[in-house]
């Protein structure tokens, strides 16, 4: 037993050497090169590698590597520095490609846990391959790689919260309840050692490395990553949670990069084994009897990636078309995070082999990524929308770039109005966990058959406290929606005061419509609501539209009513 674990464990390092010196060979990501290898050695093509508790090892360990490595680019100060610019193009993003996966998926027959899984599996980029190939071809220090890094950034934290997400669900029979309850009861126990930790941890491991040496840095790593990703499945969370909170726990050291320089050769060397690992576990009869499925999704993807990355950033970031056309291409390639959720719907009977389908869309964008980046200045150049520069969208560019630059500038308005939209998140954080409380209560008194009397007062109850919350968030959002137009109209003068908050009103009203359709799918999973269902999202979309176009309208037509108006008066 012991001989042939061995074996295995020599022939996976065995190839990982060959898919790196075809990688190199062919200046392709690694990635791809390790997940083709392990394709063709693994028990669905050649069988040179069949132990399968070996292969689960090593997705195992790599994954919580993976995710330790991604919690030591994770802290609270580099979040917030982000901005909120980088948050709103992430979450575009992220929910044009999800509701175009489940779309696609949904049409097609499949059922909604299966588009669910699917839609989330093609929302995320990877970080590995297109920073790997951005440096292959110099383009690391162009002006858009800021806007991009951080949405990669935010995008690893979403893939964690969504792995969390559907570990707690139960597609057999959905406990919503007891879901819900073991989400809130866990994430509190968790927080409390994570911050408990955070604020002992620099003088604890200062001690340890003082006392024994920089050497005993790997080995505080990863008792840290093998203690909370224990804490974590001891709470009902995957233990990838664990390990991602213990890698911002290191982030948060005065010694930081002493231990993730330590701890790098061991992702490197797991990273490897999790990619050909999970390159054994495609499989190509699959592949060919979902290939136009794939084709399908790779097509809509490609559109969704315009929409959710082209536009988004014309519009909101203030890209130029050129970087615009750029950044699309970049974030082609699928994830880590997508091979991890993939991975996770086999656990359920979905009804549809996604870890192979998204293998392969992974492998074909990369390819697709690294043949066009180079070429962007050239299609964008073929495309229509380089040459208006004088066209609405980008109107609209400047016109909300100019808005962002000038709330940027510190004075006393501007960092009363940061001070406003700081408190207003943190309530909106304390409704959102009140309503997730008055959700489980409700449903677990209902399972209980709890009698009229006390269920109508349960309700009454949690209404008005919810009731009560909300007002709060309202009167708050009033009160920093009144200074947001204060300022913005001393910028632009109260000539334009009417024009600035017609315009932002209505820009608000599309967008927060825009992310609810593009949403509204979870809920549907969630609530085990019929497909149908999502016609809702439909709506809100067409709603939303709407309320852009007239925004548009606001932003260019409305100087000329102005004026007429202070003629006649």
């Amino acid at each position: 037993m012991i001989d042939d674990t061995l074996i295995t464990l020599g022939l996976l390092f065995l190839f990982a050497i060959i898919g790196g010196l075809i990688a190199n060979r062919f200046r392709q990501p690694v990635i791809l090169a390790l997940l083709l290898v392990g394709t063709v050695i693994g028990p669905n093509a050649l069988e040179i590698v069949r132990d399968q508790e070996m292969i689960s090892l090593m997705i195992e360990l790599g994954t919580l590597l993976f995710l330790f490595f991604i919690g030591l680019e994770f802290s609270v100060k580099k979040l917030a520095r982000l901005g909120p610019m980088v948050m709103l193009v992430t979450l575009l993003k992220v929910g044009v490609l999800f509701f175009i996966g489940y779309s696609v998926m949904v049409l097609l027959g499949f059922g909604v846990a299966a588009a669910a899984f699917t839609g989330v599996a093609v929302s995320f980029s990877s970080t590995m391959i297109i920073l790997n190939i951005l440096n292959q071809y110099g383009f690391r220090n162009r002006q858009e790689m800021p806007m991009l890094t951080g949405v990669l950034i935010m995008e690893d934290v979403f893939g964690v919260a969504m792995l969390t997400v559907f570990g707690l669900l139960d597609m057999s029979k959905v406990v919503l309840a007891e879901s819900i309850g073991r989400l809130i009861i866990g994430l509190i126990m968790l927080l409390l050692v994570y911050f408990a930790v955070s604020k002992i941890a620099n003088r604890v491991v200062g001690w340890i490395t003082t006392h024994s040496g920089d050497e005993v840095a790997v080995f505080v790593s990863l008792s840290l990553c093998a203690g909370f990703s224990y804490l974590a499945a001891l709470v009902g969370f995957g233990p990838g949670v664990g390990a991602f909170l213990a890698g911002s726990v290191i982030s948060s050291l005065s010694e930081a990069k002493t231990f993730e320089h330590a701890t790098r050769p061991y992702l490197v060397i797991f990273n490897a084994l999790f990619f050909i690992a999970m390159g054994t576990m495609i499989d190509f009869g699959s592949v060919m009897g979902n290939i136009k499925l794939i084709v399908w999704l790779l097509a809509l993807c490609a559109i969704g990636l315009i929409v959710g990355v082209g536009l988004i950033t014309r519009v909101f970031a203030g890209f130029t078309s050129e970087g615009a056309i750029f950044s699309t291409l970049a974030m082609l390639p699928f994830g880590t995070f997508s091979l991890l959720v993939a991975r996770q719907a086999a656990q359920f009977d979905i009804g549809v082999d996604l870890l192979s389908i998204v293998s392969l869309m992974m492998i074909v964008q990369a390819l697709m990524m690294s043949l066009t980046v180079r070429h962007s200045p050239a299609i964008a150049g073929t495309l229509f929308w380089r040459h208006s520069s004088s066209g609405p969208i980008a109107g609209l560019s400047r016109y909300i770039t100019s808005f962002v630059e000038h709330l940027r500038i510190e004075h006393t308005l501007t960092n009363r109005l940061k001070k406003k939209m700081l408190r207003l998140s943190a309530k909106v954080v304390v409704l959102l966990l009140a309503l997730l409380f008055v959700i489980v209560l409700l449903l677990r008194l209902h399972a209980a058959g709890t009698g009229l009397p006390l269920l109508m007062l349960s309700y009454g109850l949690s209404l008005g406290a919810v009731g009560w919350l909300s007002l709060i968030c309202y009167r708050s959002s009033r009160a920093a929606a009144s200074l947001l137009f204060k300022v913005l109209g001393g910028i632009e003068g109260s000539w334009h005061a009417l024009r600035t908050r017609a315009f932002v009103q209505r820009l608000v009203v599309s967008v927060s419509c825009a992310l609810l359709g593009l949403y509204f799918p979870i809920a549907v999973l969630m609530l085990s609501l019929p497909p149908w269902t999502s016609l809702v999202s439909v709506a809100l979309l067409v709603f939303a539209a709407g309320e852009a176009m007239r925004a548009v309208v606001v932003m260019r037509q409305y100087p000329s009513r102005q004026r007429a108006k202070i003629a006649m008066g």
